[in-house]
């Protein structure tokens, strides 16, 4: 099973407790870690979290997005160790154009290093992610090759063609936000209330729960 989710909430989650932004997203990352500690048990092998957009880092305060990239930074150096020992596999999808250069050189390690076989789970994060940026990467992509524009060849060059069988968004919107606009073509989706940090094992129970109920025809 593959789940896709839009972990949304986590600025709204530190004004509610009246703490600073970074907190809620410090939070916002402690949470997925549990959740990613339930998916195994839940039958979910493949997990892809929105963790960072492209418009995190071109609308959001410089301030904010630097305390983003900052914890991101800190998530590869201090919990990548922890998902290696738990047979987590990693990978990146995102322009790595806008990053950090230590950003880029850690992605890039992860990338020869994370050849894990049989893996508990993999774990996609997008980070400076956007669904039309990753299309028009890969259209450019087949361009310089030289390859006919179809279907196929486009999916075959994005970031991951890995088809989410459900999407999960967090913190009441109701909205896709430019994540994986091609993958998502025939996904289902689920939208919760519950402000990200706050989303545990109940909800995801009542997500899969819907999954369980619907019926896929793929516009048969």
């Amino acid at each position: 099973m593959h789940i896709g989710i839009i972990m949304d909430g986590n600025r709204r989650w530190a004004m509610k407790h009246a703490v600073k932004s970074i907190l809620g997203h410090h939070n916002g990352k402690e949470n997925l870690k549990k959740i990613m500690d339930l998916c195994p048990r839940k039958g979910i092998k493949i997990l892809t979290v929105y963790a960072l957009s492209t418009e995190n880092l071109t609308k959001r305060s410089p301030k904010e997005a630097k305390g983003l990239l900052k914890l991101i930074e800190e998530t590869i150096r201090d919990d990548y160790g922890e998902f290696m020992r738990k047979r987590y596999q990693v990978k990146i999808l995102g322009n790595k154009d806008g990053l950090p250069k230590s950003i880029i050189e850690r992605f890039d390690e992860i990338e020869k290093e994370n050849n894990i076989k049989n893996p508990t789970m993999l774990l996609q994060a997008c980070i400076n992610y956007g669904g039309q940026d990753e299309i028009v990467r890969s259209v450019k992509k087949l361009l310089n090759k030289g390859l006919e524009l179809s279907v196929k060849n486009i999916e075959d060059n994005l970031d991951s063609k890995l088809v989410p069988d459900l999407i999960i968004r967090t913190g009441g919107d109701q909205r896709l936000s430019n994540f994986l606009l091609w993958q998502a073509a025939y996904s289902d989706f689920y939208f919760v209330d519950t402000l990200w940090p706050d989303f545990g094992e109940v909800e995801l129970d009542k997500a899969l729960a819907h999954l369980k109920k619907v019926n896929k025809n793929f516009g048969k």
